[in-house]
């Protein structure tokens, strides 16, 4: 219970969903750690070791099922937000390529202009 006390005062990781997945699993913890003591010599009742086996059961199945959904998301935003992020790169690393290409373009251009006009003021030099 210290732990779970702890987890919620100090925020020992940096992201809050961290934290708050920290401290599900330590109340997880400390909800099956209960029914263990139905398995002990206190309790004579068969029946009531069964319930306390399969409210344990139920717990750690829970537990399970919570933490792999969440990593399912986590997953998935991480991957939806790393492709995301390549398609933007993807399209910036193009549209400098074309921007590039224009202005090599532009300046061959303006190289063959000046090329045409050197050769006519040389013809126009050489008909003087």
């Amino acid at each position: 219970m210290f732990v779970a006390y702890w987890i919620k005062a100090h925020r020992p990781f940096r992201e809050p969903f961290a934290n708050q997945k920290e401290f599900f699993n330590e109340l997880s913890i400390l909800i099956s750690a209960y029914p263990l003591f139905f398995f002990t010599n206190w309790v004579w009742d068969m029946e009531m070791r069964i319930n306390a086996g399969w409210f344990l059961v139920g717990c750690i199945i829970l537990n399970i099922i919570v933490n792999i959904a969440l990593l399912v998301v986590q997953t998935t935003v991480r991957g939806y937000r790393s492709l995301k992020f390549w398609c933007i790169r993807r399209k910036k690393i193009s549209e400098r390529k074309m921007r590039i290409e224009q202005i090599k373009a532009h300046r061959l251009a303006k190289l063959r202009k000046e090329q045409e006009a050197m050769r006519e003021q040389q013809k126009k030099q050489l008909e003087n």
